[in-house]
């Protein structure tokens, strides 16, 4: 498995968000529950971006397996401004990253990485940003 069959998600598209892509989302893949990966938090305007790392802070969120992962991101990644249609640098970029399930499994997961500059950010301390 290459891990873009999974996406892990750790903001606005996680279950309760009501926006369009959280919806599409819970509507076109299978949640696998909850997770962690290994990074820090950051609050970037009035969502969260990851920056992931091999230290001590971890960051929660869900995991979902994706019924028809090609399609879901064409729209995931215009959500994130990383489509086709949009311009480097991006603010988040894809990757497949390890998954720590709450089961205890690790799995490989895609997920949206911040990809700009920290600086000046707060960050999220619980890791989680649903209790930020």
């Amino acid at each position: 498995m290459s891990g873009e069959e999974n996406i892990f998600v750790y903001g606005t598209l996680r279950a309760g968000f009501e926006n369009e892509f959280a919806r599409m989302l819970a509507r076109s893949a299978r949640l696998l529950g909850g997770g962690a990966v290994k990074g820090r938090l950051y609050l970037i305007a009035d969502y969260p971006g990851l920056a992931v790392s091999d230290g001590d802070e971890w960051v929660r969120g869900e995991v979902y397996a994706l019924a028809d992962p090609e399609e879901i991101y064409l729209s995931l990644d215009e959500y994130e401004g990383c489509g086709s249609a949009d311009t480097a640098p991006y603010e988040f970029e894809r990757a497949v990253i390890r998954v720590l399930l709450d089961s205890g499994e690790w799995i490989s997961a895609s997920a949206y990485i911040y990809s700009l500059p920290t600086v000046g950010k707060s960050g999220i301390a619980s890791g989680d940003f649903l209790f930020s």
